[in-house]
């Protein structure tokens, strides 16, 4: 019998690949002003749905390594978001992948957004003096909750990831 992680590097090779493609969907220059609005943090959706549903293929240092790549790339404070991310994602670990209704990963994902994105926010100030306003802050963590439902919807629905239950974890195998 296979153990539950024995799928766990392919797994992680996913989330490492949506979480690329969702870092340079963040990056791509869309020919909008400077006063636009704000894009959606998909970088943190996709954290958030992997950690969720599969906390083996979401191992602390990878999440570090695409948070700190996100920051390196997008040329915002390096670490601040990083740091948030990751702790965001370490609790989220500690449900262990267990299923919750739709309306409570709602929820939890706007407290999730909201307090990573408060966190990332606050280690800024703190460090540089300053920070950004944080009512882009708010808008941002708006829209990227706007955002989440089309992006459970890719993932869960399209890609088919979906949470392991504990009879499917003694007896793990397969991409997702």
């Amino acid at each position: 019998m296979p153990s539950p992680t024995s799928g766990a590097p392919i797994r992680m090779a996913g989330f490492a690949a949506l979480a690329a493609a969702a870092i340079l969907l963040e990056i791509a220059p869309l020919g909008l002003s400077a006063d636009a609005s704000p894009a959606p943090d998909l970088v943190a959706a996709v954290i958030f749905f992997w950690a969720l549903r599969r906390p083996e293929a979401t191992p602390t240092l990878l999440v570090f390594l695409v948070a700190i790549a996100r920051d390196l790339l997008a040329g915002g404070p390096v670490g601040a978001g990083a740091l948030a991310l990751v702790l965001g994602a370490e609790a989220l670990r500690a449900r262990n992948g267990a299923t919750i209704a739709v309306h409570l990963e709602l929820a939890l994902f706007a407290l999730f957004i909201l307090l990573t994105s408060l966190g990332a926010w606050l280690m800024v100030w703190i460090t540089a003096g300053g920070a950004p306003a944080l009512s882009a802050l708010l808008a941002r963590a708006a829209l990227t909750f706007a955002c989440y439902p089309l992006i459970y919807l890719l993932l869960r629905r399209i890609l088919r990831i979906r949470s392991l239950e504990s009879a499917e974890r003694r007896s793990a195998g397969g991409f997702w």
